[in-house]
């Protein structure tokens, strides 16, 4: 229930311990308690072993799946109360944290959090990890205890494995990684990978020259930041038919596959279906959410792109895995959008984007509307 999610979480001192198991403590720092009784969100693969107050007693608690239910019956309902969860786990598939190899990005609930949905939902018949983009800004600070890794992190080093900073979430990411400098920005990518280094500058050139025209289509002033993140895919079986790129501000997490670099359809062919998951603050909760962003995420690619072959063909991929999941009646809005696409407007998609985003559940009826708009437009003109 909402009722149980109705507090702040005002600052959060993570402490991790990455040796034989990935261990957290997390202080959080809530007010606004109005029950008791409240619950936080964590990924159902870190296992609690206690909660306890600043004091350091004992806090009753029932963890259950993605959910922690707390009694804070004797904390103060006026005050700032701090709460300390010492917690462990090896994370997901696609978000492992399993000593050498941790991929945990901001918007991943690895830290507990008080926004109120699952971790996970089905989509297009598999689990997909749902991105916590719209959460508030927080002050964090974090201090890693293991002096044999290198970590990348959003957050600013202070020094002596400490860091600090104001954001939405913490990414945390260590592996087999290797880093090279090229006009003022660090790219990050497999060691294993040395081969593609020329591809990799062409491939972030394009992802560049992408987003400007993303900029202009949507109005928006994006920023490629400093550093670029480049992995395997996760999740084969997910991030096949989806876009897969995460920007956290300071990092722009970009999975490939670098053998792609050697197929006949450019791999950066790809790169405008992947931006707008990267650099907006949209947040799919459920399946049909989902299935709504990705049909006008191709259009905005289709749009942005050179409008080649292999983007046409990209464009109707993504299309396709999704269209059984769609009603008849949406299935005819999408070929009236689908006739309509090489007429689209930068205006069409700003009115679309913003739909999408206001969490109503009229979209289908509210497209038909701006394609009826357009074409009275068109008409007068």
């Amino acid at each position: 229930k909402q009722k149980y999610f109705d507090y702040r979480i005002d600052k959060v001192n993570l402490s991790i311990q990455n040796t034989n198991l990935f261990s957290v403590t997390a202080k959080l720092q809530i007010s606004n308690v109005k029950d008791p009784n409240i619950a936080f969100t964590l990924y159902k693969g870190f296992k609690i072993k206690n909660i306890s107050l600043d004091n350091g007693k004992p806090v009753k608690y029932y963890q259950t799946g993605d959910y922690i239910y707390v009694n804070l019956s004797e904390i103060n309902k006026k005050k700032i109360n701090t709460l300390k969860f010492t917690y462990s786990g090896n994370g997901s598939l696609r978000n492992p944290s399993i000593g050498d190899v941790v991929y945990l990005p901001h918007n991943f609930t690895w830290i507990p959090s008080n926004q109120r949905m699952p971790t996970h939902y089905l989509f297009n018949q598999g689990v997909t990890a749902a991105a916590i983009n719209n959460s508030p800004n927080i002050e964090y600070s974090l201090i890693l205890r293991d002096n044999q890794r290198r970590y990348f992190t959003n957050l600013r080093y202070e020094g002596k494995g400490r860091y600090y900073g104001v954001a939405k979430g913490v990414t945390l990411i260590t592996g087999e990684l290797t880093h090279k400098h090229d006009n003022n920005m660090e790219v990050v990518y497999p060691s294993s990978w040395f081969p593609y280094k020329d591809e990799f500058k062409q491939y972030v050139t394009q992802y560049k020259e992408d987003l400007q025209r993303y900029n202009r289509l949507l109005k928006t002033k994006n920023k490629i930041p400093q550093r670029i993140i480049l992995l395997p895919t996760m999740d084969p079986l997910v991030s096949g038919i989806n876009p897969d790129s995460i920007g956290d501000g300071t990092n722009l997490i970009i999975h490939l596959d670098p053998s792609k670099f050697t197929r006949v359809i450019p791999i950066e062919q790809g790169i405008p279906f992947q931006i707008d998951s990267a650099f907006n603050e949209y947040n799919s909760l459920t399946e049909k959410q989902r299935i709504n962003w990705l049909i006008f995420n191709s259009f905005v690619g289709f749009k942005i792109s050179n409008k080649s072959h292999a983007a046409e063909s990209l464009f109707y991929f993504y299309l396709e895995s999704i269209h059984s999941a769609l009603t008849p009646n949406e299935q005819k809005i999408l070929k009236d959008l689908i006739n309509f696409r090489e007429r689209l407007s930068n205006d069409f998609l700003k009115k679309w984007k913003y739909l999408i985003c206001d969490n109503e559940e009229d979209d289908w009826k509210q497209i038909r509307s701006l394609i009826k708009e357009s074409l009275l437009k068109e008409r007068k003109s």
